[in-house]
């Protein structure tokens, strides 16, 4: 089955794909903005891309990856938690909620910040005010769960500095083992395809034979975009819609399947 003319049917919008290969890193020659370029500016792009295609790699478990991207080593690569200039008890607080592992991070503090505190008060030779202060401190810290948050309100603005530290350090920190079930599913050159191929439209993902697979059993955490098809039958599929993207083997180059493209 011949699949020209299936690009019209499906009413793929040109712009929004640009923009999704432009997010992964695809360079598209445009002399202005995607968002200000004409149709005529789009289509040329479209056109210049099509003899230039982008090259998603297929693993050898037809998991569809973006080689152009290395895989997260620190925190901060795939865990977004703000700590600018601009940052405020509140957002810094809703950063760590949203983050799980780094709410567990700051449970830890906590708890060697309560352990520190109830040891300090166990010392007789405190005046009243920092009596005071330690047994308020010591209320906010025992909970397990929010104590951490309310010990964040609780400095307010002069302990913010401190906070915005630690979280800075976990970021600048490894990925740890812990972390994995945590990452965003966007994450990595898996996680990039995943994000291009889950923005296209669903018939055309039927006529190229990618499948969006989000956990491929209960519990799972696996998320991908896979090929159901031959890299061949894809790339052949690819051509006659038209589309400025192509399918390769993992570690083989780009030029191997310049075959395929003209045969098509």
């Amino acid at each position: 089955m011949r699949l020209r003319g299936l690009e019209k049917t499906m009413k793929l919008n040109r712009r929004n794909f640009l923009a999704s290969l432009i997010a992964i890193g695809a360079t598209v020659a445009l002399p202005v903005a995607l968002a200000d370029a004409t149709p005529a500016q789009v289509n040329t792009a479209w056109k210049q891309l099509l003899k230039s295609p982008w090259y998603f790699d297929v693993t050898e478990f037809d998991t569809i990856v973006d080689g152009s991207v290395s895989e997260p080593s620190i925190r901060s690569e795939v865990f977004d938690v703000g700590t600018s200039e601009r940052c405020t008890v509140d957002s810094l607080i809703g950063d760590i909620e949203d983050c799980y592992p780094l709410t567990s991070h700051f449970q830890q503090l906590t708890l060697n910040e309560l352990s520190e505190a109830q040891c300090t008060l166990e010392d007789g030779d405190l005046d009243a005010t920092e009596r005071a202060r330690l047994m308020k401190l010591v209320a906010a810290l025992d909970d397990d769960n929010e104590g951490w948050a309310e010990w964040i309100r609780l400095e307010g603005a002069t302990g913010l500095p401190r906070f915005k530290k630690e979280a800075q350090a976990w970021l600048a920190s490894a990925i740890e083992w812990g972390d994995l079930q945590w990452l965003p599913r966007t994450a990595g050159a898996q996680g990039r395809a995943l994000e291009f191929f889950d923005s296209l439209p669903f018939e055309t993902l039927k006529a190229i034979g990618v499948v969006i697979v989000e956990g491929d059993h209960p519990g799972s955490t696996y998320y991908a975009a896979e090929l159901s098809i031959s890299i061949e039958q894809a790339n052949i599929s690819v051509a006659e819609l038209e589309l400025p993207f192509r399918f390769k083997q993992e570690g083989t180059d780009a030029e191997d399947l310049e075959s395929i493209g003209a045969s098509a």
